[in-house]
């Protein structure tokens, strides 16, 4: 992208005329449009935005003019160890400003939505999710005005796996292959998505094309790698080229096949090549936040085994280096708590804390809780949690029927309207969707435990509610056939 600007000075050469200006005028300013775009292209950002700005005093009306300073200042913000949080936002949004202004005076330009959607992307990855749609919007714009871009659907499915909508990640994925069949990175994020969602054939078939295409693609010889047929004597974890972010997207392909202890080994790895952070600045926070999340996988895999002690270990350590990193980096840049801090503190407070009470439950023994002994942070942590595929049937089965439980109870509350989460959406349009995410978890559970009679029973009264009363009537029989337990 550093020589993108030069393909624009033909659209300048085309927009030098104009109406009331001298010709030395005109001179002057494609003379310092030539300079900032040289300035860009030898990475002098500084330089370049400040050329652009002269230049944009004398002929504020060019869009390009707007594009290519936007282009800078999004080169500056995409650099997280070139300044603090307050520094890199305030690039950011004068990229989407800049750009925002060149749609303005032109809005046929898909270039100026896709880099609209990238800076939008940047800010995502640095605060909260609050603009993923708004680079949805753009990349699905400059898909609408460049229907044959394989990269802007390919940047959206990016957007659309970051946002945990797997089904459209993998149709732009699909239509991004379509449209270039060497789109490596493509073929990278649906074989994600498929692994994901446990197609491992498809996954692996995706991740070999990406192979076959860059055969020197680190990310793709991590992800093949965890496809390999291992023996049972041990664990074995390939040693393909190592980054983190490779062993780690090796590590969510074992946990997606429930291969708990070859995902443990991968984190495991991914994390000690992160070191531990000293200097207090921006870099080392996102470092450490990258390091912590390695350890809350590793938390969840042992959670998904039973290990509970090692489960409570991993989530009391996951985040504490980050919080110490971040307070003593706090003093020196207060912008640091609006974009990192918030978010990492709710993830502390609003997760770690519940989890960690949750693997005291599994130590304890899970017959003695209810629904009614649960906080509300519990009751969220355990529909996050069972969708996770335990190894032991009977403590799956457990936090399954709890999970069911709290959806029917949503349901219901919805139903007698008292329930004051539906934000913008109405009780009435919540009730069927809380009602199939209860039915879901419960016939997962009775797949884990089919002998349970407590299950049946909760199925039934679930059936009851959605008005099938044959369907209930069965499970109450099948409940009356088993023993308690």
């Amino acid at each position: 992208m550093k020589n993108i600007l030069a393909l624009l000075l033909f659209a300048f050469a085309l927009c030098a005329a104009s109406f009331g200006q001298t010709t030395a005028e005109r001179r002057q300013a494609s003379e310092i449009f030539k300079q900032a775009t040289n300035d860009y292209n030898r990475g002098q950002y500084d330089l370049a935005i400040s050329k652009y700005t002269s230049y944009l005093k004398i002929r504020p009306n060019i869009a390009a003019a707007w594009y290519n300073r936007g282009l800078a200042c999004y080169q500056k913000g995409s650099d997280f160890t070139s300044g603090d949080t307050k520094t890199i936002q305030a690039n950011i949004d004068r990229a989407v400003s800049d750009f925002t202004e060149a749609i303005r005076l032109d809005p046929s330009s898909p270039d100026y939505y896709t880099y609209r959607g990238l800076a939008c992307s940047v800010v995502f990855t640095l605060d909260t999710k609050k603009y993923a749609s708004l680079a949805i919007s753009d990349f699905s714009e400059a898909i609408r005005l460049q229907p044959k871009s394989s990269e802007n659907y390919r940047r959206r499915g990016d957007m659309y796996d970051a946002t945990f909508r797997s089904e459209l990640a993998l149709a732009d994925y699909t239509k991004s292959i379509s449209l270039n069949n060497k789109n490596v990175s493509a073929y990278l994020g649906r074989g994600k998505a498929y692994s994901s969602k446990q197609n491992n054939k498809l996954a692996k078939a995706d991740f070999e094309t990406a192979l076959r295409l860059d055969p020197q693609n680190s990310m793709a010889l991590s992800l093949l790698a965890a496809f390999k047929v291992e023996s049972d004597s041990g664990i074995k974890t390939p040693g393909a080229p190592g980054t983190w972010k490779t062993l780690s997207e090796q590590g969510n392909v074992y946990f997606g096949r429930r291969e708990f202890d070859k995902a443990i080994v991968s984190f495991q790895r991914a994390i000690r090549l992160i070191p531990k952070q000293t200097k207090a600045n921006i870099t080392s926070i996102l470092i450490m936040r990258d390091r912590s999340l390695l350890l809350e996988k590793v938390a969840r895999s042992y959670f998904a085994k039973n290990d509970f002690q090692n489960t409570i270990d991993n989530y009391a350590s996951a985040h504490s280096d980050l919080i110490n990193i971040f307070l003593e980096t706090l003093g020196k840049d207060p912008g640091i708590r609006s974009p990192i801090l918030e978010v990492q503190s709710a993830a502390v407070e609003g997760y770690i804390g519940p989890a960690i009470d949750l693997a005291e439950i599994g130590k304890r023994g899970m017959n003695t809780f209810t629904i009614a002994s649960l906080t509300a942070d519990q009751k969220r942590l355990f529909l996050k949690m069972a969708t996770i595929k335990l190894a032991s049937a009977t403590t799956a089965s457990k936090i399954l029927h709890l999970a069911s439980m709290i959806r029917l109870s949503l349901a219901k509350a919805c139903k007698a309207e008292k329930f004051s989460g539906c934000g913008e959406r109405s009780s009435k349009n919540l009730i069927p969707t809380h009602t199939s995410k209860s039915l879901g978890f419960i016939n997962k559970a009775i797949e884990f435990s089919p002998f349970m009679k407590i299950l049946y029973l909760q199925r039934a009264e679930i059936y009851r509610f959605m008005g099938k009363s044959d369907l209930a009537q069965a499970d109450s029989l099948k409940a009356n056939q088993l023993k308690d337990n």
